[in-house]
C-alpha cells in the first residue's frame, strides 16, 4: 500500500510524457507534409505543452503531500487526469486522422506515415482511425488514472484506507489553513478541542468529525488545553499570554486569567475541578483557584510539566532541583510542601503521567522514566527517542519517532505504542507527513489524535494487537 499510495498518483506522469514525447517525434516525421495548414507547429507545441503539463502535474500532486487540497486544486488535478483523453478527439486531430495520417496509430507507437500527401483522397483512409491501437492507448490512460486515484486513496487516511483500516486511521479532521499546536479530547470522548496557530479553537464532534462551535477570545497561538474532570469546562493557554475558561456547553468564556510573564505552555485541573496548575518555563508554576480566578500559589523551582495524581493529593511538576540538574518534585497538595524528588533526567521533560492507581510516576525526557511515587525507587528505564508523548489512562505510552520508509517520498513521523508495565514495545503504527505537534488518548484508551504542522488531525485506533 506504501507503495502504491506513493508513485501511483505519479502514473498519469507517464502519460504526458508519452503524448509529450510522441507530439516532438510527429513533428520530425512530418516536417516535409502540408496535411493540414500549421499542423507541424501544432505538433511541436503540443508536444513541448504535454512535458510541461507532466511537469505542473507532478509538482501539483507532490504538493499533495505538504498542504491540504482545497476544491480549486481537486479541479485542476481531474483536469489534468481527463486532459489525455480529451486530446484525441480535438477537431485538429480528427482532421489529421481523416486526411491519412491516424495520429492514434502512428503518433503513439511511433509508425511513419504511410501515404505521401499527394497520394491521399478524400475518403480513401477515413475509415484508419478506427485501429485497435486507439483503443489500447485509451485503455492505458484510463488505467493511469484509476492508479492514481487508488493511489490518493490509499494514502494515508484516504478513502481507501478509512474503508480497509489497514494503517489505523479513524479519521482525518482538517480545520482549514493553519497548523494546529494543540488537541485534547474531553472526558467522555466524545469532543475533540482543537486549538491552531491562527487564535482559533474548535470543538469538532469525535464521531462523525463536523465542527459544533469556535470559540474566539485568544489573540495569538493556543499552546494548550484542559478539559475539567466533569468536561463542563475547557481551559486554553495562548501565546497572548492569558488563560481562558470555557463553558463547554454553550462556548461562552466564563473567566480570563493572566498569569504574569511568559505564556503558559501547560494545563492541569485538580481531580475534583476546584484547581487550575498553569506551567510557563520562565515563570513557573501557579495554582488558581477556579470559581474566582484567585492565585492561590506559586511553586518556587517547578518550571512547566505538570500532572495531578488521581486521588488529587500530589502533584508532579518538572522542576530544577540545582545548578546543573533537572527532574520532577511531588508537591502536598494540602499545603504544598515537597514530598519528594526523581532526580537523574538529562533533557527537557516531554511530559508527565502518574498510573490510574496513583502508585506510580511516568516521564519522558526522550527516554521513559517508571518511579515509585511511595519511596522514589526508579522502577523501569525505556530507551528511545521520542519528541510527543502522550500517556493514556490505562498506563500505556504513545511515542512518535521520525523514520525513513524506502518507498516515501518524505521522512514520515511514525508513533510506537508501549506497555509502561512490561517495558515492551507493543507496536508501531501511524503515519503522518510534517511536524506532530501534540497528542491526546481518548478517555478509553483506544484512539489517539495527533496534531501536525498542517492544518489536519488525524485519529488513530491503537488497541494493542491480540
Amino acid at each position: 500500500m506504501d507503495f502504491l499510495a506513493d508513485w501511483g498518483v505519479f502514473a498519469p506522469t507517464l502519460v504526458y510524457l508519452w503524448l509529450g514525447s510522441a507530439n516532438i517525434i510527429a513533428y520530425y516525421r512530418t516536417r516535409r507534409f502540408s496535411i493540414v495548414p500549421n499542423t507541424n507547429a501544432k505538433l511541436f507545441s503540443n508536444g513541448i505543452s504535454f512535458f510541461m503539463f507532466g511537469m505542473v502535474y507532478t509538482l501539483l500532486v507532490s504538493g499533495f503531500q505538504t498542504f491540504t487540497p482545497n476544491p480549486i486544486t481537486w479541479v485542476v488535478y481531474l483536469l489534468y487526469l481527463i486532459y489525455p483523453l480529451l486530446y484525441n478527439f480535438l477537431p485538429l486531430n480528427r482532421k489529421i486522422r481523416i486526411i491519412g495520417y491516424n495520429q492514434p496509430l502512428d503518433l503513439y507507437i511511433f509508425r511513419k506515415p504511410e501515404l505521401k500527401q499527394e497520394q491521399v483522397t478524400n475518403q480513401n483512409l477515413v475509415n484508419r482511425n478506427n485501429s485497435p491501437a486507439l483503443y489500447l492507448i485509451l485503455g492505458a490512460m484510463l488505467l493511469c488514472t484509476t492508479i492514481s486515484i487508488l493511489g490518493f486513496g490509499a494514502q494515508t487516511c484516504g478513502w481507501l484506507d478509512t474503508s480497509l483500516g489497514y494503517s489505523g486511521c479513524v479519521r482525518q479532521i482538517t480545520i482549514g489553513g493553519k497548523a494546529i499546536q494543540s488537541v485534547k479530547y474531553s472526558p467522555d470522548g466524545t469532543i475533540l478541542a482543537i486549538g491552531g496557530s491562527d487564535a482559533l479553537l474548535q470543538l469538532v464532534n469525535v464521531a462523525d468529525g463536523n465542527l459544533i462551535r469556535e470559540l474566539k477570545g485568544h489573540q495569538d497561538w493556543i499552546d494548550a488545553l484542559a478539559f475539567s474532570p466533569a468536561g463542563k469546562m475547557l481551559a486554553s493557554a495562548s501565546w497572548d499570554k492569558t488563560v481562558k475558561l470555557w463553558n463547554v456547553q454553550d462556548g461562552s468564556l466564563i473567566r480570563t486569567i493572566n498569569p504574569p510573564g511568559e505564556y503558559s505552555s501547560n494545563l492541569a485541573f485538580s481531580p475534583d475541578g476546584s484547581l487550575l496548575a498553569t506551567g510557563a518555563y520562565n515563570t513557573g508554576v501557579r495554582i488558581w483557584q477556579i470559581s474566582d480566578g484567585m492565585e492561590l500559589k506559586i511553586l518556587p523551582d517547578a518550571i512547566n510539566k505538570i500532572a495531578f495524581s488521581p486521588d488529587g493529593t500530589f502533584l508532579a511538576t518538572y522542576s530544577h532541583l540545582s545548578d546543573n540538574d533537572f527532574g520532577l518534585i511531588l508537591w502536598r497538595v494540602k499545603d504544598w510542601s515537597k514530598a519528594a524528588t526523581f532526580s537523574g533526567l538529562k533533557n527537557y521533560i516531554l511530559g508527565i503521567a502518574f498510573t490510574p492507581d496513583g502508585q506510580q510516576l511516568i516521564a519522558s525526557d526522550g527516554n521513559i522514566f517508571v518511579w515509585k511515587v511511595a519511596d522514589g525507587l526508579l522502577v523501569r528505564k525505556i530507551e528511545d527517542k521520542t519528541d510527543i508523548v502522550a500517556f493514556s489512562p490505562k498506563g500505556n505510552l504513545l511515542v512518535s519517532e521520525v523514520e525513513k520508509s524506502k518507498y516515501t517520498l518524505n521522512s514520515p513521523n511514525y508513533f510506537k505504542l508501549w506497555d509502561i508495565q512490561t517495558g515492551q514495545k507493543i507496536k508501531d503504527f501511524g503515519k503522518m507527513q510534517n511536524i506532530i505537534y501534540d497528542l491526546d488518548f481518548s478517555s478509553d484508551g483506544q484512539t489517539v489524535a495527533a496534531a501536525s504542522s498542517r492544518d489536519i488531525v488525524r485519529l488513530w485506533k491503537v488497541k494493542p494487537s491480540t
